[in-house]
């Protein structure tokens, strides 16, 4: 009979966590978010049906 070597759910729990954290962890406080990011943030506010730039409901 074959056993199953798949990894436990705590396991993949726990690497998609650090996975998740590490960029917080290691980017400087003193880096601001870039253009494209504050258009993608304010168009997160003001969800509507779509944008000029982006296609509807993608941000």
């Amino acid at each position: 009979m074959i056993q199953s070597t798949a990894p436990s759910k705590s396991v993949i729990a726990f690497l998609a966590l650090i996975k998740f954290l590490i960029p917080f962890l290691l980017i400087h406080p003193s880096f601001e978010l870039q253009r494209d990011e504050y258009l993608y943030y304010q168009q997160g506010l003001h969800f509507d049906f779509g944008y000029l730039e982006n296609p509807p409901l993608l941000s």
